[in-house]
């Protein structure tokens, strides 16, 4: 009889380590936020209010001014801790960062796309999502005033 037990156990054991292994050989089914085979940065849009709550703790954020160096408006027209960086000069600056990196992009107004080779050069840094601030720099602006009176968005 104890025989009989252990080849029956001795049989499960074997069913159930070729069913592991037969299992984990399977192909994957895709999610809904896995890459196409070309790659595909998808832009997140988040408001001014969450952007001075990502400031506040600041790790991995990189925050970038995508406004020409022509247009009119001084450094402290800038988000604080803010980048800079004309659209045609992305591409040199992204393979210095961590793929870790949130980056947050912001304009005059809301941004619509990056063209594709600085998409494809995120995508090679292993970046696959950027943010975009809702509104621009004139929404951050609006959201500062009226926070002002009742609390900080960023640490001076």
């Amino acid at each position: 009889m104890s025989v009989v037990l252990s080849c029956c156990a001795l049989g499960v054991w074997v069913i159930l380590v070729w069913c592991s292994l037969w299992v984990s050989e399977q192909p994957r089914p895709s999610s809904a936020r896995q890459e196409d085979p070309k790659g595909h940065l998808e832009y997140i849009p988040i408001s001014p209010p969450l952007l001075g709550e990502w400031s506040v703790g600041g790790e991995h954020l990189m925050i970038i001014d995508l406004r020409p160096s022509t247009d009119a408006g001084a450094d402290f027209d800038s988000i604080p801790g803010s980048l800079r960086i004309p659209p045609e000069q992305l591409r040199s600056y992204f393979c210095y960062m961590p793929p870790d990196t949130r980056l947050v992009l912001y304009d005059k107004d809301t941004v619509t796309r990056l063209d594709s080779k600085a998409e494809s050069a995120l995508l090679m840094t292993g970046i696959h999502a950027v943010y975009i601030l809702i509104g621009g720099i004139c929404a951050w602006h609006t959201c500062v005033t009226h926070k002002r009176g009742s609390m900080e968005l960023l640490p001076r």
